[in-house]
């Protein structure tokens, strides 16, 4: 039985931060992006093992969601970049990468969801991630 919550930005301040959790893939059609959580790390809602977080009705996924990558020493940003989303997941099919999220912050209809890469055998890499998201609500769902 799955449990889904549909959150508005306006209402809320606050969101699931989902630290320290997974996100296996990311799914992109024309008005939606879906952040896959295939093994939930953490006891989440009634001890669910997955989850998806989905934000849709946005006017075109590939302008609305874009990622930046930076590489940070010593708290100094050395190097930063900024992809598209449908770059991004061809970035991280390419580099066989998961993003561990580390917090999730909205306003202003904007998501960001901040984090670190990760390689396939969990070990962490050097890069981390803001994931931005102009939409108006975020959807919860755990399996």
């Amino acid at each position: 039985m799955a449990e889904k919550k549909t959150f508005l930005l306006a209402d809320y301040d606050f969101l699931d931060q989902m630290h320290d959790e997974i996100i296996d893939d990311i799914i992109v059609t024309d008005n939606q992006v879906e952040l896959v959580f295939n093994s939930l790390r953490f006891t989440h809602k009634k001890n669910y093992k997955k989850a998806r977080i989905v934000f849709d009705d946005l006017e075109d996924a590939n302008c609305d969601a874009y990622i930046r990558i930076y590489l940070e020493k010593q708290c100094i940003i050395e190097k930063s970049e900024i992809l598209y989303i449908d770059e991004f997941i061809k970035f991280m099919e390419k580099e066989k990468i998961k993003m561990e999220v580390i917090d999730i912050m909205s306003g202003y209809n904007l998501i960001m969801i901040q984090g670190q890469f990760m390689n396939s055998d969990n070990s962490y890499r050097d890069e981390n991630f803001q994931l931005y998201i102009s939409t108006e609500k975020i959807s919860y769902a755990f399996f």
